[in-house]
């Protein structure tokens, strides 16, 4: 009896040493008090889960919290607190969401990313939740001073991640038959108003080849408040806490839009379905960052014609995908002005494989020696441009003995190369032979070779300390890119990184590699994308250099762009 409650005793402490446990607090950011009853929601993205609208949705579960979940949400307790437990080592994205309070944004953010280990907990995580405002207003046509009806508002405010700066969707609201809108559940800041007829969700109907060739009708195009076609042109709206704002007018005007129309062209393999799948993906280019948006979907056969109308003047590129054992892909990249496009012919092309190795530095792989130490390591594969879900990061395994690896399902693209086990970082990537600057491999399908080489290096570490020229600056946000980043580099945001200053004034950076850094610190909330000097400042930064298993010390005073 004795021995076998040692065996339980045993097997219980086992399991409870291989847990990571992040745990933390909710509190109101204007009162400092403890949230009871918010939704703190873990999705695990060292397991591939893909993190978007779809990941707010998942319920508390009841009871115990299951350790291998891969995605869970728990509900605090009077005192605020909240506790996730993991089966091995974690590294998660967290949400916090409670009525009344902002609501929180899908998306993989520095700020909302933890790491945790077994006997390493986690246990200082902490949000503050601000109180919930609205804007309100009517949408008027610029012309007629008439109501616009069914038309969607959106709130964008300026958002930094460790791919880049860009514009990010807020809450919408829909027109009513008096074109007033209300965007409810928005944070304090500043924000810029986007009216935008609804997207068109389907592909249009092929219409006669002269009626398309002499269309020129003339439709609502996306416009900014107060009356302005560009967001550089665009007024922000000021909400300060506790102050919502309402009486906002937007006027907008009916431009001439373009249509675009051409065929899909390839071989259906025996056995693939006939069906293909084509989208139209917008692209934005900001100051350091790209976003994309879905503009039309549909499916049709291979030959057919497609059309697609009433398209804002734009940069976008079309895609097409025939899914099966080998499926095949079609990109095309196009600018949008007032003129229609005609004879756009998608050729679809057969997918590759990738196949290449990991490598550590100072690491050489041997009878004796594997070529990694842990068989953890996967590596990610993140397309520039979406394409209909193939390619969409998915981790892919490595074999730890000779590093090896088979990455399936890759259309000529350009893709960033992303993961690396803790400790290290991706110091360089070769594809056929070649260096990829920023880790990014730009995929040829007509490549005689299709060899991608991956090298880790070992990291260290930064610890920042903002302050206003005397005291620490709690909310300070500090940049930081490598001192070799070119101009290029800078804009795509592949390497330039962003940290926000704690209570104590100090915001750190991990896995980085050994070499020189700059830094360069701004006043909280400052909408530093709208720096015109932000480049010069950065490159001529506090420099430091960072060396492997180290931490290194810094002190910066914050910048203001009032």
């Amino acid at each position: 009896m004795h021995l076998f409650l040692l065996a339980f005793a045993l097997l219980f402490t086992q399991q409870t040493d291989d847990l990571s446990i992040i745990e933390g607090q909710v509190v109101d950011k204007l009162t400092g008090a403890p949230i009871a009853g918010a939704r703190v929601i873990a999705a695990r993205i060292d397991k591939g889960l893909g993190i978007g609208p779809g990941v707010l949705d998942a319920k508390p579960t009841a009871g115990e919290q299951d350790p291998k979940a891969n995605q869970a949400a728990v509900l605090t307790g009077p005192d605020g607190k909240f506790r996730f437990r993991f089966q091995g080592e974690v590294r998660c994205m967290l949400f916090a969401d409670a009525e009344g309070y902002v609501r929180p944004q899908a998306g993989i953010y520095p700020d909302n990313m933890f790491t945790a280990k077994p006997g390493s907990p986690k246990s200082d995580v902490l949000f503050r939740l601000a109180h919930a405002l609205y804007v309100s207003g009517r949408v008027l046509d610029a012309d007629t001073e008439q109501p616009v009806p069914g038309l969607s508002v959106t709130s964008l405010t300026n958002r930094s991640t460790s791919s880049g700066h860009y514009l990010s969707m807020g809450g919408t609201a829909k027109t009513d038959s008096e074109g007033r809108f209300k965007i409810e559940r928005v944070a304090p800041g500043d924000y810029y108003l986007q009216v935008a007829p609804p997207l068109n969700a389907g592909l249009s109907k092929v219409r006669p080849i002269e009626e398309f060739r002499n269309d020129s009708e003339k439709t609502y195009v996306k416009s900014f408040y107060p009356d302005a076609v560009r967001v550089e042109e665009a007024l922000p709206v000021k909400l300060a806490e506790g102050a919502p704002i309402e009486g906002v007018e937007i006027r907008i005007k009916k431009r001439k839009t373009a249509s675009i129309r051409g065929r899909v062209l390839g071989d259906v393999p025996p056995g693939a379905p006939p069906d293909v799948s084509i989208g139209l993906f917008g692209i934005e280019q900001q100051l350091t960052g790209m976003s994309f948006s879905i503009i039309a979907q549909g499916k049709l056969k291979a030959g057919d014609e497609f059309e697609i109308d009433h398209l804002n003047p734009c940069t976008c590129y079309l895609s097409a995908t025939m899914r099966g054992d080998r499926p095949k892909v079609a990109l095309l990249s196009l600018v949008i002005g007032e003129d229609n496009q005609d004879g756009l012919d998608l050729n679809l092309r057969p997918t590759v494989s990738l196949n290449g190795h990991v490598r550590m530095e100072g690491r050489e792989p041997s009878q004796d020696q594997p070529a990694l130490p842990t068989d953890s390591v996967r590596i990610s594969f993140r397309p520039v441009m979406l394409e209909s879900g193939l390619n969409s990061g998915q981790p892919v395994p490595v074999a730890a003995r000779d590093g090896s690896f088979t990455a399936e399902n890759f259309a000529t693209n350009k893709y960033y190369v992303t993961g690396a086990p803790a400790g290290y970082a991706i110091s360089e990537v070769r594809y056929n032979n070649t260096v990829c600057p920023s880790g990014m491999v730009p995929v040829e399908a007509a490549a005689e070779h299709q060899d991608v080489e991956v090298k880790l290096a070992q990291t260290g570490s930064i610890v920042a300390t903002v302050t206003d020229g005397s005291n620490p600056l709690s909310g300070g946000i500090v940049l930081l890119a490598p001192e070799a980043a070119g101009p290029d580099v800078l804009y795509l945001g592949y390497e330039l990184r962003q940290s926000t200053a704690t209570e104590n004034g100090r915001a750190s950076f991990a896995g980085l590699i050994a070499g020189a850094y700059r830094l360069i610190a701004y006043t909280p909330g400052a909408q530093w994308a709208d720096d015109p000097g932000f480049r010069d400042r950065m490159r001529n930064g506090t420099r430091i250099e960072v060396t492997a298993n180290q931490q290194q010390q810094i002190e910066l005073r914050a910048q203001s762009l009032r």
